[in-house]
């Protein structure tokens, strides 16, 4: 039988004694999954990368950001607030993929 209990679903594993076991795994959890992946673009230009970076991490709108690279350093304008810490993994992932960046400058105007 399947619960949900403060919005989590689960499966009732058992019931003794007054007391009711629940798993609240997925139903996949432990179990072998077989995906097919399909590319359907490369990312070669090193603005675009960092841009895809900054969509996945922050979701911006178009014209929120200012992308300047020179040489092995990132220069990122971005017009919104942002948490520092997510300005720390942003460059850290930026660092991590798109190898020729060295250093990554954030710059907050205002």
């Amino acid at each position: 039988m399947f619960v949900t209990i403060s919005r989590l679903n689960g499966r009732v594993l058992s019931v003794a004694g007054g007391r009711v076991r629940v798993d609240f795994n997925h139903p996949l959890a432990g179990k072998m999954i077989e995906y097919e992946v399909e590319i359907k673009n490369q990312i070669t230009d090193m603005k675009e990368k960092i841009d895809a970076i900054l969509n996945f991490y922050l979701k911006l709108k178009e014209g929120d950001v200012i992308i300047t690279i020179d040489k092995e350093t990132a220069e990122i304008n971005i017009k919104v607030e942002t948490n520092k810490l997510i300005k720390k993994t942003v460059a850290d992932t930026i660092k991590k993929w798109v190898s020729e960046i060295k250093k990554v400058r954030f710059v907050d105007e205002y």
